[in-house]
């Protein structure tokens, strides 16, 4: 994820569960289960954005 602020703390969810945050670099490495996801990071500032995905074998 690109943010105009880097160095803010960007926090991740998959499916409303917290996995972890992020600074400067803002990528998570994650293995979602098969089936349809929704992601969400938020900044501190609370500015969020969601994206769906969907795994497959």
């Amino acid at each position: 994820m690109a943010h105009s602020k880097p160095e803010l703390t960007v926090f991740w969810y998959i499916d409303k569960h917290y996995i972890g945050s992020t600074n400067d670099i803002h990528e998570m490495a994650v293995k979602p289960r098969k089936g349809e996801h929704l992601i969400t990071v938020v900044d501190e500032l609370g500015n969020e954005a969601k994206r769906h995905i969907t795994i497959s074998e």
